[in-house]
């Protein structure tokens, strides 16, 4: 099974309106790569569009989506994990556009088992120009080595 047979809210503890993404499309050894159209019925819709600070969501919930795949894959339920910190962030436009669809990258920078830090980036998919990149640490009270990445 690839992860974009996976109905997104089996990977993400979210639901709506806070559940963002539309779906997973792919994921690699160290991350997962998602997509969101952004849509009129979004939670924090403006006549201008998505404020671009919501890429930080949209980067948390990538990151969520590459925990929710592994415990899918091990038939346990997704989790909450706590966004501590973020570094680095870039946003190199002030709003995303109704109808356009974003390509969410999040890639495992390090892994401190209950503390973990993730490379991510926020692309347009028609045009692969960067809209938001930033780091972002995340905390799970929960996670323990059993957690840990399997060697598939």
């Amino acid at each position: 099974m690839k992860i974009s047979d996976v109905p997104i809210a089996r990977l993400l503890a979210h639901r709506p309106p806070i559940l963002m993404l539309d779906k997973a499309v792919a994921h690699t050894d160290n991350g997962v790569i998602c997509e969101v159209e952004i849509r009129s019925d979004h939670v924090f819709f403006t006549p201008n569009g998505v404020p671009a600070y919501v890429a930080v969501e949209f980067m948390a919930q990538a990151i969520g989506v590459y925990d929710g795949w592994f415990r899918y894959q091990h038939q346990r339920p997704p989790r909450i994990g706590y966004l501590v910190g973020t570094r680095q962030l870039t946003l190199n436009c002030d709003y995303f556009a109704e109808g356009q669809v974003l390509k969410i990258e999040a890639n495992l920078a390090w892994d401190g088992v209950n503390l973990v830090q993730f490379r991510c980036a926020v692309k347009d998919k028609a045009t692969e120009a960067e809209l938001a990149s930033a780091t972002i640490n995340v905390y799970s009270p929960t996670r323990d080595s059993s957690d840990l990445k399997e060697e598939v």
